[in-house]
């Protein structure tokens, strides 16, 4: 109920920002700096310190792995945007849950061309072989 409120005030608080401020807004990673905001505090405690100040991924991609990295990720949304109008509205629902089955051998979450294992995996690899 919290992350819900939380991102409602988020999203209220984009709405009275002016065109420039969006766009400047635009430039930066993650949510702003609400100590009050439970979105903020998660990021704050899972990212890397001034995560803001770090330039975007788009900045360091080229555009064919930008190009890529978009096809990969409207093939994820198709699969997840309901298209039946029977569906419960988003802001209807207490939480959303979206499950993807990963393989060790099958092609990473990440969208390159590499396998599970040899991309973002190889880490928890390492760790079962311990």
């Amino acid at each position: 109920m919290f992350f819900k409120s939380d991102l409602k005030g988020l999203s209220m608080w984009w709405k009275n920002l002016n065109t420039g401020e969006q766009e400047e807004e635009r430039q930066r990673s993650g949510p702003p700096e609400f100590e009050v905001s439970v979105t903020y505090q998660i990021w704050k405690k899972f990212m890397k310190p001034h995560y803001r100040k770090s330039p975007q991924l788009k900045d360091q991609m080229s555009p064919e792995s930008s190009r890529k990295l978009m096809e990969h990720i409207r093939k994820i949304m198709d699969n997840v945007i309901p298209t039946d109008s029977s569906d419960p509205s988003i802001d209807d629902c207490d939480f959303v849950v979206r499950k993807q089955q990963v393989r060790v051998d099958g092609p990473c979450i990440c969208g390159s061309d590499r396998i599970f294992r040899e991309c973002c995996g190889r880490e928890i690899v390492a760790n079962l072989k311990r």
